[in-house]
């Protein structure tokens, strides 16, 4: 819990606009969480970011790990029709 308190002090600070933060889950030796926006309101801020955990130190996730986490927990329906 002191982990998700000091990431929300951190997103507070860096003024990106995001509200909050959920948990995604575990993705190689991370805990995963994607900063959110309360509301009905859409606001557009390019690639969807996360924030990567690893012993109580926290990061922004890079492009290419962006994308990586994203394919990881929302992966593409191979057979749509």
């Amino acid at each position: 819990m002191m982990t998700l308190n000091k990431i929300r002090d951190f997103l507070k600070k860096e003024e990106a606009g995001y509200d909050d933060v959920k948990y995604l889950g575990e993705w190689k030796n991370y805990k995963v969480y994607e900063p959110f926006f309360k509301g009905k309101k859409i606001k557009y801020t390019g690639l969807p970011y996360q924030i990567l955990v690893e012993n109580d130190k926290f990061r922004w996730a890079e492009p290419e790990e962006c994308l990586e986490i994203i394919n990881y927990f929302f992966p593409a329906e191979e057979n749509k029709d």
